[in-house]
Protein backbone atom coordinates (compact mmCIF):
# COMPACT_ATOMS: atom_id res chain seq x y z
CA UNK A 1 0.00 0.00 0.00
CA UNK A 2 2.80 2.69 0.49
CA UNK A 3 3.98 2.36 -2.92
CA UNK A 4 0.55 3.54 -4.28
CA UNK A 5 1.21 6.83 -1.79
CA UNK A 6 4.65 7.21 -3.28
CA UNK A 7 3.00 6.92 -7.00
CA UNK A 8 0.62 10.26 -6.28
CA UNK A 9 2.90 12.96 -5.42
CA UNK A 10 4.30 12.44 -9.38
CA UNK A 11 0.72 11.26 -10.57
CA UNK A 12 -0.20 15.06 -9.39
CA UNK A 13 2.47 17.25 -10.31
CA UNK A 14 2.70 15.37 -13.74
CA UNK A 15 -1.19 16.55 -13.93
CA UNK A 16 -0.07 20.06 -13.07
CA UNK A 17 2.04 20.55 -15.25
CA UNK A 18 0.58 18.79 -18.51
CA UNK A 19 -2.86 21.37 -17.33
CA UNK A 20 -0.44 24.37 -17.03
CA UNK A 21 1.54 23.51 -20.46
CA UNK A 22 -2.21 23.28 -22.21
CA UNK A 23 -3.16 26.81 -20.35
CA UNK A 24 0.05 28.14 -21.72
CA UNK A 25 -0.60 27.34 -25.29
CA UNK A 26 -4.32 28.20 -25.61
CA UNK A 27 -3.92 31.98 -23.19
CA UNK A 28 0.10 32.26 -23.82
CA UNK A 29 -0.62 36.13 -22.11
CA UNK A 30 -1.35 34.16 -19.11
CA UNK A 31 2.95 33.52 -18.77
CA UNK A 32 4.27 35.45 -15.40
CA UNK A 33 4.75 38.88 -16.15
CA UNK A 34 3.58 39.58 -19.28
CA UNK A 35 0.64 41.64 -18.28
CA UNK A 36 3.01 44.08 -16.03
CA UNK A 37 4.96 45.33 -18.73
CA UNK A 38 4.81 48.27 -20.44
CA UNK A 39 3.28 48.20 -24.16
CA UNK A 40 6.88 49.01 -25.73
CA UNK A 41 8.11 46.06 -23.77
CA UNK A 42 5.27 44.18 -24.68
CA UNK A 43 5.99 44.93 -28.57
CA UNK A 44 9.17 42.89 -28.17
CA UNK A 45 7.96 40.08 -26.90
CA UNK A 46 7.59 37.43 -29.53
CA UNK A 47 4.36 35.94 -27.50
CA UNK A 48 3.30 32.92 -29.64
CA UNK A 49 6.53 31.35 -30.00
CA UNK A 50 6.86 31.82 -26.07
CA UNK A 51 3.68 29.78 -25.29
CA UNK A 52 4.75 27.35 -27.88
CA UNK A 53 7.87 26.95 -26.36
CA UNK A 54 6.75 26.76 -22.61
CA UNK A 55 3.90 24.45 -23.50
CA UNK A 56 6.24 21.90 -24.78
CA UNK A 57 8.94 22.26 -22.16
CA UNK A 58 6.10 21.82 -19.28
CA UNK A 59 4.65 19.02 -21.59
CA UNK A 60 8.32 16.97 -21.43
CA UNK A 61 8.17 17.88 -17.90
CA UNK A 62 4.72 16.48 -17.34
CA UNK A 63 6.38 13.42 -18.89
CA UNK A 64 9.56 12.76 -16.98
CA UNK A 65 7.18 13.23 -13.54
CA UNK A 66 5.03 10.79 -14.95
CA UNK A 67 8.31 8.20 -15.72
CA UNK A 68 8.87 9.24 -12.25
CA UNK A 69 5.10 7.61 -11.56
CA UNK A 70 5.67 4.23 -13.58
CA UNK A 71 9.14 4.14 -11.70
CA UNK A 72 6.86 4.13 -8.18
CA UNK A 73 5.43 0.90 -9.27
CA UNK A 74 6.19 -1.57 -6.85
CA UNK A 75 8.13 -3.89 -9.49
CA UNK A 76 9.71 -1.66 -10.62
CA UNK A 77 10.49 0.22 -7.80
CA UNK A 78 12.11 -2.45 -5.86
CA UNK A 79 14.21 -3.02 -9.39
CA UNK A 80 15.44 0.65 -10.01
CA UNK A 81 15.38 2.21 -6.33
CA UNK A 82 13.54 4.92 -4.42
CA UNK A 83 16.00 7.27 -6.20
CA UNK A 84 14.50 7.43 -9.53
CA UNK A 85 11.30 8.97 -7.79
CA UNK A 86 13.17 11.52 -6.69
CA UNK A 87 15.06 12.63 -9.72
CA UNK A 88 11.63 12.57 -11.82
CA UNK A 89 10.34 15.13 -9.45
CA UNK A 90 13.28 17.42 -9.28
CA UNK A 91 14.46 17.30 -12.96
CA UNK A 92 11.36 19.49 -14.76
CA UNK A 93 12.10 22.21 -11.58
CA UNK A 94 15.36 22.40 -13.41
CA UNK A 95 14.08 22.05 -16.82
CA UNK A 96 11.26 24.88 -16.05
CA UNK A 97 13.99 26.89 -14.58
CA UNK A 98 16.48 27.12 -17.45
CA UNK A 99 13.79 27.04 -19.87
CA UNK A 100 12.61 30.15 -18.75
CA UNK A 101 15.98 31.83 -19.05
CA UNK A 102 16.75 30.32 -22.23
CA UNK A 103 13.24 30.98 -23.42
CA UNK A 104 13.67 34.84 -22.16
CA UNK A 105 16.91 34.97 -24.16
CA UNK A 106 15.27 33.95 -27.32
CA UNK A 107 11.65 35.00 -27.82
CA UNK A 108 12.47 38.81 -25.61
CA UNK A 109 14.20 40.75 -28.29
CA UNK A 110 15.03 43.68 -25.00
CA UNK A 111 15.97 41.05 -22.61
CA UNK A 112 19.74 41.44 -23.33
CA UNK A 113 19.54 45.32 -23.77
CA UNK A 114 18.97 45.32 -20.03
CA UNK A 115 22.51 44.20 -19.67
CA UNK A 116 24.52 46.35 -22.09
CA UNK A 117 25.68 49.67 -20.35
Amino acid sequence: MEHWIMLLPALLTAAIYYAVGRLVARYPETIAGYNTMSPERKRLVDLPATGRFLSRLLTISAVVALAGAVAALPWILAACGQWIVGISLGLPIVLIVVGAVWCSWRYDRGFMKRFRR
